[in-house]
């Protein structure tokens, strides 16, 4: 037995939620909510990513910030990148193949202009609230999946996946996430939510 989405009465919900063009009002404001980032230009770790490109760092290794080798460690506590109570074998290696990947084609193509890195992050992240609002819509009815997709779109926690160039690998992961659960409901309807 499957469960149809929550309905609220039309009578209470506004025309305008109930139509396909809450999801397009969704993504026009996620878009106008994202505008300004893509005038705040490189941060912290951006710089690095970049000069490791520069230096010949391949970009599926883009996230090692500590070798876990003995000597590496030691000059880099001498430089100063990592503090002196670091332990001897510190290793901080994370597997971001992918997001390695998109920050150096960014890196090819847009060189040492921001804006380009940053319209690709607002671009990933108007995906994700996409694949979201639809999985909302077919979950909770339109217009509470409406509202929700709202929610999720402007909640300001998820501001640093799509603000910052370098964080972007939360909404890279997402995305496919959020698609495989909505392919998952629409083939087996909502027989999990029980």
């Amino acid at each position: 037995m499957t469960t149809a989405p929550f309905s609220p009465d039309p009578k209470i919900v506004p025309w305008y939620l109930t139509r396909r063009a809450s999801l397009v009002a969704v993504a026009a404001l996620t878009v106008a909510a994202a505008l300004p980032t893509l005038f705040l230009g490189f941060c912290t770790d951006d710089h690095a990513f970049r000069a490791l490109l520069r230096a010949g760092r391949p970009p599926y290794d883009l996230f090692r910030f500590a070798p876990g080798g003995l000597e590496q460690d030691r000059a880099m506590v001498a430089r100063g990148i990592l503090p002196w109570w670091s332990a001897a074998d510190l290793k901080i290696h994370f597997l971001r193949p992918l997001t390695g990947l998109f920050f150096a084609i960014d890196a090819r193509v847009f060189g040492d202009h921001p804006f380009g890195y940053h319209l690709d992050s607002v671009a990933w992240y108007l995906a994700l609230v996409v694949g979201v609002a639809l999985l909302y819509r077919r979950l909770l009815g339109p217009a509470s999946g409406a509202l929700a997709a709202l929610v999720f779109a402007l909640a300001a926690a998820h501001t640093d996946a799509f603000a910052w160039v370098s964080a972007r690998h939360i909404v890279m992961g997402a995305v496919p996430v959020v698609i495989a659960i909505a392919l998952h409901v629409r083939g087996h309807g909502a027989l999990w939510l029980k």
